[in-house]
Formats: C-alpha cells, sequence, structure tokens
C-alpha cells in the first residue's frame, strides 16, 4: 500500500489514493504542497525537510464547503464578563489522484 504524509496550509494530512479530505480555507494551490514522508510497500522515505521525488496530484471535488458549527464562549471571573461567538469554518474537499514515486 502506498501512501504519503503531506504538508498543505501549515498543517499535516496522511493519505493514500482514493482519500477524501478537508483543508480549512478556499484556494487551494497543489504546488504548495510539501511531502515530507512516504511508504510504498513496507519501504520508508522520510524528507529532510521534503522529498521532492514524489508528487501527489489533487483535484477539487467541493468548494467553499461549510462545516459544523464551533462555538466559542469567553469567561472572567468576577468581572461579570461573558462573550458567545460562534463561526462556521470554511473548507475544501479534495481528492487524491495519484501519487507517483520516483
Amino acid at each position: 500500500m502506498k501512501y504519503v504524509a503531506v504538508i498543505i496550509k501549515s498543517k499535516q494530512y496522511l493519505i493514500s489514493e482514493g482519500d477524501e479530505i478537508l483543508v480549512q480555507g478556499e484556494g487551494f494551490d497543489p504546488k504548495a504542497t510539501d511531502v515530507i514522508f512516504a511508504s510504498n510497500d513496507g519501504k520508508v522515505i522520510i524528507g529532510t525537510p521534503k522529498l521532492d521525488n514524489v508528487s501527489v496530484k489533487f483535484s477539487v471535488v467541493d468548494e467553499k464547503f461549510k462545516g459544523d458549527k464551533v462555538t466559542v464562549i469567553k469567561y472572567k471571573a468576577k468581572s461579570r464578563y461573558r462573550k458567545k461567538l460562534g463561526i462556521r469554518p470554511v473548507f475544501t474537499k479534495l481528492k487524491v489522484d495519484n501519487i507517483s514515486l520516483k
């Protein structure tokens, strides 16, 4: 089984071919991904800091996909300070098409 670890927008994902992942934010740039780890049938390659001979091809399945609501509550004791905030983060759904090890 072939799988790699990539960095997309400063977050790490462990992926294999056919996987779908959610990347926070919109405007995905496939050239901005760095592969830091690769495994092919038990053979492990670790980058220092990244691998140049491994490439991953993605396709965008859904853009501007909204996630579940995240509620943030701020509270300070003895000062009557309470604040409630809510946000629905925007995600981009990606599908891994091909992983090529050279």
